[in-house]
């Protein structure tokens, strides 16, 4: 597929909301009729279908990523991540991706988004919704395989931000797929160990 150069794209001097506004006169498309398009595309070559496959998921690409408001990622970027991928990628690979694993999209963060940053902003959100006082957590284990530096550990910075008890355990594990299971059974078998009342699981990559 081609590359775009003329689309709109959220940018500091044009605002986000500008650009919403932009993008609202492109269509969203029926699964029919993304399928039609699509097959234009790989048949004929037909540009004018593949133009209309990249608009169309302009706004789809803003809906997934505004549905992460309050997490702490910075909506522009997630957009404009996901704008760059729609109109580089070949159509015929998309096809093949979807047909071959299921997958019809992916959230990638911007490199200025760091794991820990993640799990500090869904930490502080969770936090908040249950209204624990986070001095009576007594274990944080951060689970991933893309921490932010080698040392010190991640653990112990979100321990600081997130504002817990010095005396608070801070544990980091490198895991990868099964990573959200290895930290489950690990702060379970460390709290029904040690009696903790309260911990905290934080997995991201």
């Amino acid at each position: 597929m081609s590359t775009y150069t003329n689309l709109p794209a959220p940018s500091p001097e044009t605002g986000l909301s500008r650009y919403l506004q932009q993008i609202r006169k492109f269509p969203m498309l029926e699964p029919e009729e993304e399928y039609m398009l699509a097959k234009r595309w790989v048949e004929e070559q037909d540009t004018e279908a593949a133009h209309k496959m990249v608009t169309s998921h302009l706004r789809l690409a803003a809906k997934i990523a505004m549905g992460y408001r309050g997490y702490g990622l910075p909506q522009a970027e997630v957009i404009s991540e996901a704008n760059q991928d729609l109109a580089n990628i070949p159509q015929e690979s998309i096809d093949l991706l979807v047909q071959t694993t299921g997958i019809k999209s992916r959230r990638i963060a911007p490199k200025s988004i760091s794991a820990s940053y993640m799990c500090f902003a869904s930490a502080e959100k969770l936090l908040n919704e249950l209204n624990w006082d986070r001095s009576e957590i007594e274990i944080l284990i951060f689970v991933s395989q893309t921490p932010d530096q080698p040392i010190p550990g991640s653990s112990m910075l979100l321990q600081e931000r997130l504002g817990l008890s010095k005396s608070c355990m801070a544990m980091d594990l490198n895991q990868g797929c099964a990573g959200y299971v290895y930290g489950l059974s690990t702060i379970m078998s460390l709290m029904s160990a040690s009696k903790l009342k309260k911990g905290l699981l934080l997995v991201g990559d």
